[in-house]
């Protein structure tokens, strides 16, 4: 679905589409054969026969009224919307309408990084500092690396450069503030973020729990 996304906005070529070359690096590390990684890439340049294919950004609000945001891809939204917004239906949950709950969150470039596997912690914030990042935290041996938008490229580069292996780096929803939930509304917004995350169409899910 990434890759695909990254493709119809960006082109085909990952030599000049940085957001495609992050793509297809993670579908790489997650083992994604070869030709699906291929096709995915046609068929977000229109190459391959078929519906157009369209990018949903979806906002919800979740038990305890957490705010999820859900990016998907389709080429059949009159499809997609419907089935989503009954898995929210079934878990007692509501799909919004565009803005209802995205003024809870930031858009920022963010990289992650294993701490372990690159030289520990003192020599990542040293190099992190170095990068230009705008800030950084470290989440169970994960360093967290925040970036504009603009400057994401520019800062995995240096990564890159410093033989640093990344983990992942795209543009992500920050919550800008978070909510607590009770054991039982964190079971049900598992159950229902473990249903969206099993259809093809969905690609990222965002939320703003604690």
């Amino acid at each position: 679905n990434n890759i695909t996304i990254a493709a119809k906005k960006g082109g085909g070529d990952p030599s000049a589409n940085f957001s495609l070359r992050l793509a297809m690096d993670r579908a790489r590390a997650a083992n994604m054969p070869k030709e699906n990684i291929e096709r995915a890439i046609k068929r977000g340049t229109g190459e391959l026969a078929g519906n157009k294919i369209e990018e949903l950004v979806l906002e919800g609000f979740g038990p305890g009224k957490v705010a999820i945001i859900i990016e998907a891809v389709t080429d059949n939204k009159n499809r997609t919307l419907p089935e989503i917004r009954t898995l929210f239906t079934k878990s007692g949950c509501q799909l919004g309408n565009a803005g209802s709950v995205s003024y809870q969150f930031k858009q920022q470039g963010v990289i992650r990084i294993s701490v372990e596997t690159n030289g520990g912690s003192s020599q990542l914030e040293e190099k992190t500092i170095e990068s230009g990042a705008e800030d950084y935290k470290i989440e169970d041996n994960e360093m967290v690396v925040l970036t504009q938008i603009a400057d994401l490229q520019k800062v995995k580069e240096y990564f890159d450069s410093q033989n640093i292996v990344v983990e992942s780096a795209k543009i992500e929803y920050l919550p800008t503030t978070t909510v607590d939930l009770s054991t039982s509304d964190e079971d049900r917004l598992m159950k229902l973020m473990g249903e969206l995350d099993e259809r093809d169409d969905v690609g990222e899910i965002y939320t703003n729990a604690r």
